[in-house]
C-alpha cells in the first residue's frame, strides 16, 4: 500500500543551497560509486582550471575534461546507469490569464530515462524512453504523466451569460491538468497512459488547471509537488496554489515530518532559518520544538516538531532532504518557505553517492552545470548543463553521446545496478515495446525543439534593439 503524506499549498518553489556530503548504503544487488579518493590525484589538474589561460598554451573546454576525467580513479566494471529526467518544470497557472497557451506551454508527458550500458570496455545508450524507469523490490517499474489540455476562444455570448450570472469577468475556457501514472507491466505503458488521458478529459471543467510533478524520484521514496488553480471570478479572481508531497511504500503516518529523519537540532536549524526568511536574521533561534512560535511578521504560529516537513531535492550531484513549511500571503495564495538539510537515511535513498572529487570541481569547468551522476565504477560520467546532458566515457576521456533536452530540464532519478542485475535490466529495456512507445519518443523530442526555439526567440527579442 503505498501512503501519501501531502504537504501544504504554496506558489513558490524556492532554491536552496547545496547539501553535506555523506556516502549511504548500497541496494541489494546494486553497488555503491566507488570511494573518491585524495586531492593528490587531482592537484595538477586543479593547478590547470584555476590558473588563468596564457594562449596558445591554455587548455579548451573538452582539454580540462578530459584532464580531470584522467584522474576519476575507474574501476571497469559490468554495469547499467539510469537517468530520469524531467523536460519541464512544474505547470502552474500562469497563462489561464492569457490566450491559448503555445504548444511548448502546454502540459505535456515530460520523462524521460536514458539507460546507459557498460560492459567490456564499451559505454552504449542502448535505449531512450518517454518514461521513468525505477527498480523495485518485484522488478523495475514504469512512471510517467498524461494531461487533458482543452481551450475555446471567449465570446461575446458567454461574456454576456457570465454578467448575467454575476461572475464579473468571464470564467476562462480553459483546462489543463495532469496526473502521473505508474505501472510493473511493460506491456500496459501505452494503455494506462491513454486510460488516464480519457479520464482528464472527461472531468474537463472551465476555468480549472491542476498538475502532478515528479521533483525527485527514488526506488522506496518520491516527492512531488502538486498545483492547483481554479478561477472564481470577484477580487480574488483565481484561487489556487502548490504543495510538496513525500509518498513511497511503508512509510509511516509521521514521515512527512522532517524530525522523523533528522535530530532535534538540525529541526531546530532549519526552523529558524525559515522563520528567518519571513522575518528577517535578526529572527531569534528556534530552542523548543514543541512550543508555538510566531513567525511571518506574527500573522501564523508554528510548531515546529509538528510543522517543518520534509520532502527531497537534488542539489549539487546528490540527494537531500529538504525542509519546509507553509507560509501565508494572503487568504487566496501562499508559498512554501523552504531550507535544505542533510542527506537522506538508505529508507528513503538507498542510492545516493558523490560525484568524483566532488560536484564543485566540475562546477568550475562548467560553470552552467546543474546536475551529473556517475555509474558506480566510475567509469561513466553525465553531466546536465545549458548544451544537454552529456554523456563521458572516462576510460576514453570523450564524450560519447550529448542528449538534447529542455531549458528547464532536471534530472529526478539515477539508479545504477551492476552484474546481473544489470544483464536484466539491459535484457528488460531493450525489448520490444508496445506501439506507440516510439510515438511518444518522437513527441517528446519534437517538444524539447519547440522549447529551446520559444527560449532563443525570447532572448534575442530581449536584447535592445
Amino acid at each position: 500500500m503505498r501512503v501519501v503524506l501531502a504537504g501544504c499549498l504554496s506558489l513558490t518553489l524556492l532554491a536552496c543551497g547545496a547539501p553535506s556530503e555523506q556516502v549511504s548504503s548500497p541496494r541489494p544487488a546494486v553497488s555503491a560509486a566507488s570511494s573518491v579518493g585524495t586531492a593528490s590525484p587531482m592537484a595538477s589538474v586543479l593547478a590547470a582550471v584555476d590558473a588563468p589561460p596564457t594562449p596558445p598554451l591554455s587548455r579548451t573546454r573538452d582539454e580540462v575534461i578530459a584532464g580531470l576525467l584522467a584522474a576519476v580513479p575507474s574501476k571497469p566494471a559490468r554495469s547499467v546507469l539510469l537517468i530520469g529526467i524531467r523536460e519541464a518544470e512544474p505547470e502552474t497557472f500562469h497563462w489561464l490569464f492569457g490566450g491559448e497557451p503555445a504548444p511548448e506551454e502546454q502540459p505535456a508527458p515530460g520523462y524521460r530515462t536514458l539507460v546507459v550500458d557498460v560492459q567490456d570496455g564499451s559505454v552504449r545508450v542502448v535505449a531512450e524512453l518517454p518514461f521513468l524507469v525505477i527498480p523495485g523490490d518485484k522488478g523495475l517499474r514504469y512512471i510517467g504523466d498524461a494531461s487533458a489540455v482543452a481551450y475555446e476562444e471567449m465570446t461575446s455570448e458567454l461574456a454576456k451569460k457570465a454578467e448575467r450570472d454575476g461572475l464579473g469577468d468571464p470564467i476562462p475556457h480553459h483546462y489543463a491538468k495532469t496526473e502521473l501514472w505508474e505501472t510493473s507491466k511493460r506491456d500496459e505503458v501505452v494503455k494506462v497512459r491513454q486510460q488516464l488521458r480519457n479520464r482528464l478529459m472527461k472531468e474537463r471543467k472551465w476555468g480549472e488547471t491542476s498538475s502532478e510533478t515528479i521533483l525527485v524520484q527514488t526506488p522506496t521514496a518520491r516527492c512531488a509537488l502538486d498545483s492547483w488553480s481554479e478561477w472564481t471570478g470577484g477580487a480574488l479572481a483565481i484561487m489556487g496554489g502548490t504543495g510538496f508531497s513525500l509518498s513511497g511504500p511503508g512509510l509511516k503516518a509521521d514521515a512527512s515530518r522532517l524530525s522523523s529523519w533528522v535530530p532535534d537540532g538540525e529541526v531546530a536549524r532549519v526552523a529558524t532559518a525559515i522563520i528567518r526568511e519571513t522575518d528577517g536574521d535578526e529572527a531569534d533561534a528556534v530552542v523548543d520544538l514543541d512550543a508555538k512560535r510566531k513567525f511571518n511578521g506574527g500573522f501564523q504560529e508554528i510548531v515546529p516538531r509538528k510543522e517543518i516537513h520534509a520532502c527531497l531535492t537534488r542539489q549539487a550531484g546528490r540527494l537531500s532532504l529538504l525542509g519546509y513549511t507553509y507560509v501565508s500571503s494572503n487568504s487566496a495564495r501562499g508559498f512554501d518557505a523552504t531550507e535544505p538539510s542533510s542527506p537522506p537515511p538508505a529508507p528513503l535513498a538507498p542510492w545516493n553517492p558523490p560525484l568524483p572529487f566532488g560536484f564543485d570541481v566540475w562546477k568550475a569547468v562548467l560553470p552552467d552545470l546543474t546536475d551529473a551522476v556517475a555509474t558506480p565504477s566510475g567509469d561513466v560520467i553525465a553531466l546536465l548543463d545549458a548544451r544537454g546532458l552529456t554523456l563521458y566515457d572516462v576510460a576514453k576521456r570523450a564524450a560519447v553521446t550529448a542528449l538534447e533536452v529542455g531549458p528547464e530540464a532536471a534530472i529526478v532519478a539515477a539508479e545504477a545496478a551492476t552484474g546481473e542485475a544489470a544483464d536484466r535490466w539491459v535484457k528488460e529495456l531493450t525489448a520490444p515495446w508496445p506501439a506507440g512507445v516510439a510515438d511518444q519518443s518522437k513527441a517528446q523530442r519534437a517538444r524539447v525543439v519547440a522549447r529551446k526555439k520559444a527560449q532563443a526567440e525570447e532572448a534575442e527579442n530581449a536584447q535592445p534593439k
